[in-house]
């Protein structure tokens, strides 16, 4: 075990932390609440983003920043996947801004549950779902290219897999750095098909 702690007492940590709010332990979103109870799966993340930053990139490299050496570490350690490191808290920022449209009841539907969905085998960053026959499915790109067709259809063969394919389907694109032309013209004529940048948030 990497942490050296006892499995006997790692739950008692576990649950102290997020009685804290200091992590959160996440399921599929698609997962009954019953199930989520009586498993032992699901991923412990951090939840506060201050804890994130602090842990990904300041406490491996305190030694060099107690020295003074702030510029060497962020050139090098931090610079080179900080926007990887951004990308996973894209993915947040859209899951905020899908609560407060359908808070507001600008989304095609009001959703019941929002989260993130994975298998062994694909994940998808947001799924939106009512009780009813509606679901959103949402990917989200932190990158200088623009988002296309490919990520569309992509996000469309990851959605098989969830079981909520079959519902009334609309597809939610988020994109730091816009979208191709071919898309643009897709959405403007396919209306389960929306395009969301940082600036609409």
């Amino acid at each position: 075990m990497k942490t050296q702690i006892d499995k006997t007492k790692i739950n008692v940590y576990l649950k102290n932390l997020i009685n804290l709010k200091v992590i959160h332990k996440e399921y599929p979103v698609t997962e009954k609440i019953k199930r989520t109870v009586q498993t032992y799966g699901g991923l412990y993340k951090l939840k506060d983003n201050y804890f994130k930053f602090y842990f990904r990139y300041l406490f491996p490299n305190i030694s060099e920043l107690e020295e003074g050496d702030v510029e060497g570490v962020y050139q090098l350690l931090i610079k080179p996947t900080f926007e990887q490191y951004v990308s996973t808290i894209f993915e947040d920022i859209c899951i905020q801004y899908l609560r407060k449209c359908n808070t507001s009841g600008q989304l095609p539907f009001r959703f019941l549950k929002i989260g993130r969905w994975w298998n062994k085998q694909e994940e998808i960053d947001i799924v939106c779902f009512d009780d009813t026959n509606n679901v959103i499915f949402g990917e989200c790109k932190w990158k200088n290219d623009k988002v296309g067709i490919k990520e569309l259809e992509t996000l469309k063969n990851k959605s098989f897999a969830t079981g909520l394919s079959k519902r009334n389907t609309t597809y939610y694109l988020f994109s730091k750095s816009g979208f191709d032309q071919k898309l643009l013209k897709l959405a403007q004529i396919d209306s389960t098909i929306k395009l969301i940048k940082p600036d609409m948030f």
